[in-house]
Formats: structure tokens, sequence, C-alpha cells
């Protein structure tokens, strides 16, 4: 804590109502030493300027942003979704928080993406040309198609080995 007087220091739960964040977040930070506390009893106490100082480091915005979205109940690929930002970001940004969030692997699909899925499939009628127009392997594909199939979407099986359209 920098030079600190007593309207400078706050609890934690203070502190992350006044910046408008989960009290968790702030906690976890205190212990990975981002931000300097002093634990009084059972309460953690901050100096406020230490915490605005935090807040406007360039990479705790977005972070910051990701664990509220998180807390909020949303799954990282909303969350990738709402900020814009790669799936990837928000399994690092949510990672250095300690929440673990399933490695590697694509989010799930959004009802527009699935949708626009079933379209290309109907009219390119080939696996490849499908995995081909979206950037994905072939076999992600095929899993798709199955997978879409499965929940009630119209995609037909192709027959292996046969021209289609």
């Amino acid at each position: 804590m920098s030079h600190t007087t007593i309207a400078n220091i706050a609890t934690v739960d203070e502190a992350a109502e006044m910046f408008g964040f989960n009290r968790h977040t702030l906690i976890c930070h205190i212990h990975k030493g981002d931000v300097p506390a002093r634990k009084i009893g059972r309460t953690w106490i901050v100096d406020l300027e230490d915490v605005e100082e935090w807040t406007k480091r360039p990479d705790r915005e977005r972070q910051c942003a990701v664990l509220e979205l998180h807390s909020d109940g949303e799954s990282a690929a909303s969350i990738a979704n709402i900020l814009g930002i790669k799936y990837r970001s928000v399994q690092k940004a949510l990672n250095r928080a300690g929440i673990h969030v399933r490695p590697g692997g694509r989010p799930p699909l959004t009802p527009e993406d699935k949708a626009e899925f079933v379209k290309l499939w109907n009219e390119l009628r080939s696996a490849k040309k499908v995995a081909l127009a979206l950037g994905i392997p072939v076999t992600t594909a095929t899993s798709r198609a199955t997978a879409l199939r499965s929940q009630g979407y119209e995609v037909p099986k192709l027959k292996p080995g046969r021209k289609h359209g």
C-alpha cells in the first residue's frame, strides 16, 4: 500500500462495489500479488488508489470484463462473442483467474452458425467443400453434420465416394 490515508482505504467488498466488479475477482488478484492488501482478522483491506491503478492496466480491462461475464453465468463461447475476442483469449483470462476451461477445441456453435452450416451443407452437398468454405477440417464438418442431425436439423447423409450436385 502506498501513502494511505483513512479516506483511501476500504474492505474488499466495498472496493469491489465501488469499482463495479465481483469481490472474488479482487481477492483472486490480491492472492496473485496484483493488488497490494493487508488482512486484519478475517477482513482484507485495500488502498483504493492501488485498486484504481490495477483496474487501469491495459490488460485488466478485458480481464475484468471476462470475469464479470463469467460470474454472471455466461459461457466462455458467449463471452468471446459478446466481447468480440477469440475463444482462446477468454480461456487464458479465465485460467489466469484460476477458473479452468476446457483447453483447445472450438466454442459451441451459435444458432446462426448452425443455420449457416446446414445451408452450406445442403447447397454444397460435400463435406470437403463445406470444410473448405468454413476453414475447418473435413472430420469436423462431418462430426458437426452428425451432431446437428441428432439435434433435429435437416442435414442429409451423404453417401461416400459419390459426387453430389
